[in-house]
């Protein structure tokens, strides 16, 4: 939509350009006018495109925008604080899959050997990942705003 305004834009400006330099041309008889109207007209159009161009790369690159990013960084951090068996993280991985919405990936391994005392999840592997799951989706939903989905892989080394 940025893009087809643009466009509409850069059209209006033209007509608008080419009507104001003809204008100019009677009134003063020099020609220059209008090339000066269409440098002009195109510096404006050059200017304003920039943000569409910038905000394109981003979106094709998969990148999130900063307070996203800051978002998940929070909830990461959050995790490895609140999840004590966590061995490691090998993938932690969000992208837009539009201006407003986010998807994330995390995989974890854990080891049940290293939770405390006070964690009331019993040592059977497939209990441990569904609870360690719950947790850092619950984690991440919380903190990244525009989450549509998180898909967390545990991984129980034992």
């Amino acid at each position: 939509m940025q893009g087809l305004f643009l466009h509409v834009m850069a059209d209006t400006l033209g007509s608008v350009g080419v009507i104001i330099s003809t204008l100019l041309i009677q009134q003063f008889g020099w020609t220059g006018f209008d090339p000066l109207a269409s440098i002009v007209i195109a510096a404006l159009i050059f200017a304003s495109v920039i943000p569409l161009v910038r905000d394109s790369m981003h979106m094709l690159l998969l990148r999130l925008p900063e307070h996203s990013q800051i978002e998940v960084r929070s909830a990461i951090n959050q995790i490895t604080c609140s999840v004590g068996c966590i061995t490691d993280m090998p993938r932690v991985q969000f992208w837009p899959i539009t201006e407003e919405q986010i998807m994330g990936i995390v995989h974890v391994v854990v080891d049940p050997g290293m939770m405390s005392a006070g964690d009331e999840m019993p040592l059977c592997g497939t209990t441990v990942r569904s609870d360690v799951a719950l947790e850092i989706g619950n984690i991440v939903r919380a903190h990244v705003s525009g989450l549509q989905d998180v898909f967390v892989q545990v991984e129980v080394k034992y």
